[in-house]
């Protein structure tokens, strides 16, 4: 059974080239801002080939290079807009390293109303 986290909530800013992060240890306190060891993740996303899942605002991917392999699936939440994305996110653990096969079967249910009869494929990786 898949974990349903709490309602992710996204906004996306541009800055310019001479832009530099403010010191961010005060925003919490007792927090620490410190640089972690860079991570490879890989990342299969999968679609119908027409991109339904897309159209709609849900997303579909395999990913490894956290603790474990994960499916997540996120689904349109009822405050989403194009200026605050909000999205109910949902993992399952993945079986495999790979992305490679089939999206298994409950992973697939959550977006059967979407995909329809069409098959999910992979529609892009990124590494």
């Amino acid at each position: 059974m898949g974990n349903a986290g709490p309602v992710e909530r996204e906004l996306k800013f541009e800055a310019g080239s001479d832009f530099a992060l403010p010191d961010l240890t005060a925003l919490v306190p007792g927090g620490q801002v410190r640089a972690l060891p860079p991570r490879r993740l890989e990342a299969t996303y999968y679609d119908t080939a027409d991109l339904r899942l897309a159209r709609w605002g849900v997303t579909l991917r395999h990913r490894t290079g956290d603790d474990q392999p994960v499916w997540t699936v996120k689904l349109a939440a009822a405050d989403d807009t194009p200026e605050l994305r909000a999205r109910h996110e949902i993992s399952y653990p993945a079986s495999g390293a790979a992305g490679d096969g089939p999206v298994p079967l409950d992973v697939a249910a959550l977006v059967q109303a979407y995909a329809r009869h069409e098959p999910l494929v992979q529609v892009a990786r990124l590494v």
